[in-house]
């Protein structure tokens, strides 16, 4: 945004929630006192797919060891109480740049980190490639944005560099110029719905790095030493069905690891 003078300002607000621990404000958990929240996915021990690595994870941070049935519809009511308690905030946010004058010439950019696998297969928490836990939202608003769009081209937080930067009038510095990233509003004027957005792991309870790769509708997730995992997002969003080892997919799982492997 700029100021009445001209100068570009802008303003970073982190909020937590949602976030472990799960417990949402009272008037944010009443909220879904009544409401069907559906269970986790792929939950019983017999759904939940088999990996090495999977498994050791949920061995390393036995979240799942805690609950029982009634603490998991607990856990997600909290959850959506988190989501609307957050929501509120956002809201507060909007209503006072509203009050400043200033929402008309300022760009409102809403993303996150990472998101919650909220029990899903049995995991709680990030550490994974699943896209309850990689994907995150992304909302942009203001001068230059068009309203109502929704644009399928892949992105990445490593994007919002250079879109940032771009937004403030700044030309790009030397220093960033072998960094990733291509600005939100270059990808709007020129889609790309093959372009390939990379991710890593190598934190909590891994046993080795974890590396993904979404393009198009494919996705590609490798474990160094491990087998990998292959999901066609279009067919199967909810990543139920592993086509890594498919002789049909040969050829996808092929492109991805060339292009992964250009990256990692």
């Amino acid at each position: 945004a700029h100021q009445e003078d001209g100068r570009p300002w802008t303003l970073y607000v982190g909020l937590v929630a949602p976030h472990f621990p799960l417990q949402a404000p009272r008037p944010f958990y009443d909220l879904y006192a009544d409401a069907e929240i559906p269970p986790p996915r792929q939950y019983p021990p017999a759904e939940r797919p088999r990996h090495p690595v999977l498994d050791a994870l949920r061995e390393l941070s036995p979240y799942d060891a805690y609950f029982d049935p009634e603490k998991v519809a607990v856990a997600r009511r909290a959850y959506y109480g988190l989501c609307s308690f957050l929501d509120h905030n956002v809201g507060r946010i909007l209503r006072t740049l509203d009050e400043s004058g200033l929402s008309g010439r300022t760009r409102v950019i809403y993303t996150s980190d990472h998101g919650d696998n909220l029990g899903h297969r049995g995991l709680w928490g990030k550490s994974t490639m699943y896209e309850d836990s990689v994907a995150v939202p992304l909302i942009v608003r203001g001068p230059g944005i068009p309203e109502g769009r929704v644009e399928q081209t892949a992105v990445s937080l490593v994007d919002l560099h250079p879109t940032l930067t771009g937004f403030a009038g700044l030309p790009p510095h030397i220093d960033d110029q072998d960094l990733p990233g291509t600005s939100l509003a270059n990808i709007l004027a020129a889609p790309d719905r093959e372009r390939a957005v990379f991710s890593e792991y190598h934190d909590w309870s891994s046993i080795t790095g974890i590396f993904m790769l979404r393009k198009g509708r494919w996705k590609l997730v490798e474990y160094p030493g491990y087998a990998p995992q292959l999901f066609d997002l279009g067919a199967d969003p909810r990543e139920e069905h592993d086509l890594a080892a498919a002789p049909a997919h040969r050829a996808a799982l092929n492109d991805l690891r060339a292009a992964l492997a250009q990256i990692a």
